[in-house]
């Protein structure tokens, strides 16, 4: 009977190291992915969205009768408060994806997003951080950082990410501004909004 050459025997050892070290290198990708961030601590007030939405009607009703845009501003709370009726009446759905919850804290002219998300079936969290405006019709985006699970995103993709969705068209229909909005910044921690006619 053959036994194996010493060399096919060590090379056998190195095939099976390789993998297990392969497996245990997937597992903490995957642990790391699917780590789940806590949200931050935001900013509440059970009469928010009432605010928000008498203030937002009165901004329109004067847009129409004076004819010019007028200023909304909305703090931290309004915009958590507003978030998940905007959430329900839109898609939250992109593939295999769902978005569960978002919560947003405003900080100076920075928005610090977290989102929860279920990936088929896995709950994980994506944080973003970053500057954003509304000029000319759209959002404008500018990143600062951002992390899927525990796994930072390099500035670079963020930025080739914002880059390929405001030049596809369908990017660009999503970065639309509605209609009544003529643009909007963040400043002070609050973001200024101005309605239009």
């Amino acid at each position: 009977m053959n036994r194996p050459s010493r060399n096919w025997l060590i090379l056998r050892y190195v095939v099976g190291f390789l993998a297990i070290l392969g497996l245990v290198g997937l597992g903490a990708i995957a642990a790391l992915l699917f780590h789940q961030t806590p949200p931050p601590i935001v900013k509440t007030d059970p009469k928010a969205i009432e605010r928000l939405e008498r203030d937002l009607r009165i901004a329109k009703d004067a847009a129409t009768t004076i004819g010019a845009p007028q200023l909304v501003e909305i703090d931290e709370a309004e915009l958590n408060a507003i978030l998940p009726k905007l959430l329900s009446s839109k898609d939250g759905n992109t593939g295999s994806m769902t978005v569960e919850d978002i919560k947003c804290s405003l900080v100076q002219d920075r928005i610090l997003v977290h989102f929860l998300l279920n990936v088929e079936g896995k709950r994980t969290t994506m944080d973003f951080e970053g500057r954003v405006s509304g000029e000319n019709g759209h959002f404008v985006v500018d990143p600062i950082s951002g992390k899927f699970g525990a796994i930072p995103i390099p500035k670079g993709t963020l930025e080739k990410s914002i880059t390929q969705l405001t030049n596809s068209p369908s990017g660009t229909e999503k970065l639309r501004l509605p209609s009544n909005v003529s643009g909007f910044q963040i400043t002070g921690g609050k973001i200024a909004l101005m309605i239009k006619q």
